[in-house]
């Protein structure tokens, strides 16, 4: 089957596919900022990195307030592809 690459089909389409851990809402923020100087730890372990790297995966460690930001970027684009394509879950 010959199927085109999305961007030769959109052109200009770029998306990311992202990891991240999340906490409750309103969590305190010096509990985020111990759970993600842990998880900072944990990325910069060269056994972490290599694992993940195996998978594909590429560690940015990006911190809570990036990662956030590219959350409520994510939902407003895809919510408005969802609500273009009258898209239902089945």
């Amino acid at each position: 089957m010959n199927v085109p690459a999305i961007a030769e089909t959109l052109p200009g389409f770029d998306t990311v596919i992202w990891y991240g851990m999340l906490a409750p809402a309103k969590t305190p923020r010096e509990i985020i900022a111990r759970l993600n100087g842990e998880i900072q730890k944990a990325l910069s372990h060269e056994t972490v990195r290599g694992r993940l790297a195996s998978q594909g995966i590429d560690a940015a460690g990006i911190g809570p307030d990036k990662f956030a930001s590219i959350i409520k970027t994510d939902l407003a684009r895809w919510g408005k592809v969802i609500r273009q394509g009258n898209i239902k879950p089945e």
